[in-house]
């Protein structure tokens, strides 16, 4: 993990502060099909993913292939269809499904639900309330699908912010409410910014960075911050939510404002279940299965043989180009056999890649079989014998396998 955190710092501290270019290369990755194949072997084998229609907002579905896809769950009976209604972080501005697909897939394995990563209106084409309008529509079509008592609504930083002024919304004007919420490392104070400095703090969230993308969530009506369905943290309403579970890092930059929201949740009487990463930086769910499990060490053990195998097969073509202008046939032999060694070694690369993924497809790294641990019914903190806790990336979603489980088990 310290690698990935070392990384972020400094691309935080060296990416041009124009937001247009740093959306536009987050956007990339839902510009290029062939990447969804790619994720899906790099998050683990057994996952599906299709694009979800306009009819329930769009997006990306997302589920265990064992277990029912988006058409086969729209068959069921009504009362047993569940979902994780996922928004995607970005600060707002930036991301999109695709590039949260390390965290949508991990939930469809730690809840078993069929997972909807929605999509939305960012800044600098449309600022607030565009986002949360588009959240409230896709949350209002949904319903019509499945049962309020079957959905959880999930997000991570700005997501946590949309998940939360969601349901700030619809205590507000009467409506049905999801069975639960889980909010990763949520950004509920946008007004905020009383940071440790940027010299002494270990995350990667740079305060330039938070103020301008705070500003364009708001089209800098710096006034708006402080609005409840922007910073979730000053609403009235908080003690209408439903059942929540708060994960954060301690080491994040937003680990003071999710400490004080913790605190007001428990004063306005919410069931709260909290997870704190020890140590951990902002985000750190996404970087679960790099940056602890078998996948990360697949990850850099298939990038340098697939750099090998790049060089090998730019020798053979230079080797080759040189057979032909001296016409010696022993060095087309050797371009040959350079480019069979590459191919070889792109195969062992790949095998590498899918026996890691089908690693993680089991989904041990929540699941723990002989485990009688389960989340506090007087909604205070889940607590976990230290020797059955997981790495903190795994240990969230094992967190969150649980909350869902005592969710879904009271909605039967």
């Amino acid at each position: 993990m310290g690698a990935i955190e070392r990384l972020m710092r400094r691309s935080a501290a060296a990416v041009p502060r124009t937001l247009r270019a740093l959306q536009l290369a987050t956007d990339v990755t839902k510009r290029l099909p062939f990447l969804r194949r790619m994720h899906l072997a790099l998050s683990g084998g057994g996952i599906g993913a299709c694009d979800a229609q306009e009819a329930v907002g769009g997006g990306e579905w997302v589920w265990v292939s064992e277990l029912p896809g988006p058409t086969e769950a729209l068959r069921q009976p009504f009362q047993e269809r569940k979902l994780v209604m996922y928004i995607h972080g970005g600060a707002f501005v930036l991301c999109s499904p695709a590039t949260h697909r390390a965290i949508t897939c991990n939930i469809a394995r730690a809840t078993g639900a069929l997972v909807l990563a929605v999509t939305y209106r960012r800044p600098p084409d449309c600022s607030f309330p565009g986002a949360l309008e588009d959240i409230i529509a896709t949350y209002q079509r949904i319903v019509a699908c499945f049962p309020p008592s079957r959905i959880i609504v999930a997000g991570e930083s700005a997501g946590g912010n949309l998940t939360l002024s969601l349901c700030v919304h619809l205590a507000k004007a009467g409506l049905p409410l999801p069975s639960g919420i889980v909010l990763m490392c949520p950004w509920v104070d946008l007004a905020d910014r009383s940071f440790t400095p940027w010299e002494e703090a270990k995350d990667y969230l740079h305060p330039e960075l938070i103020e301008a993308f705070a500003s364009a969530y708001v089209a800098g009506e710096l006034v708006k911050q402080r609005q409840e369905l922007v910073s979730p943290i000053y609403s009235t309403a908080l003690g209408l939510l439903p059942p929540t579970l708060l994960i954060y890092g301690s080491a994040e930059t937003l680990a003071p404002q999710n400490e004080r929201f913790a605190k007001q949740l428990r004063a306005h009487g919410v069931q709260l279940t909290t997870y704190v990463g020890p140590d951990q930086v902002h985000a750190f769910p996404v970087y679960a299965d790099v940056a602890y499990g078998d996948l990360g060490q697949a990850v850099v053990m298939a990038s340098a043989a697939m750099s090998v195998s790049l060089l090998l097969l730019f020798a053979g073509f230079f080797w080759l180009v040189f057979a032909a202008i001296v016409g010696a046939s022993r060095h087309f032999e050797i371009a040959v056999e350079m480019s069979c060694i590459s191919v070889v070694i792109l195969v062992i690369a790949k095998v590498v890649l899918l026996m890691a993924g089908t690693h993680n497809a089991h989904g041990s790294f929540y699941r723990d079989d002989e485990s009688t641990t389960s989340l506090s019914s007087s909604g205070e903190s889940a607590c976990f014998d230290i020797e059955d806790e997981k790495p903190p990336g795994f240990e969230c979603y094992r967190q969150l396998n649980l909350f869902s489980e005592q969710l879904w088990e009271r909605s039967v």
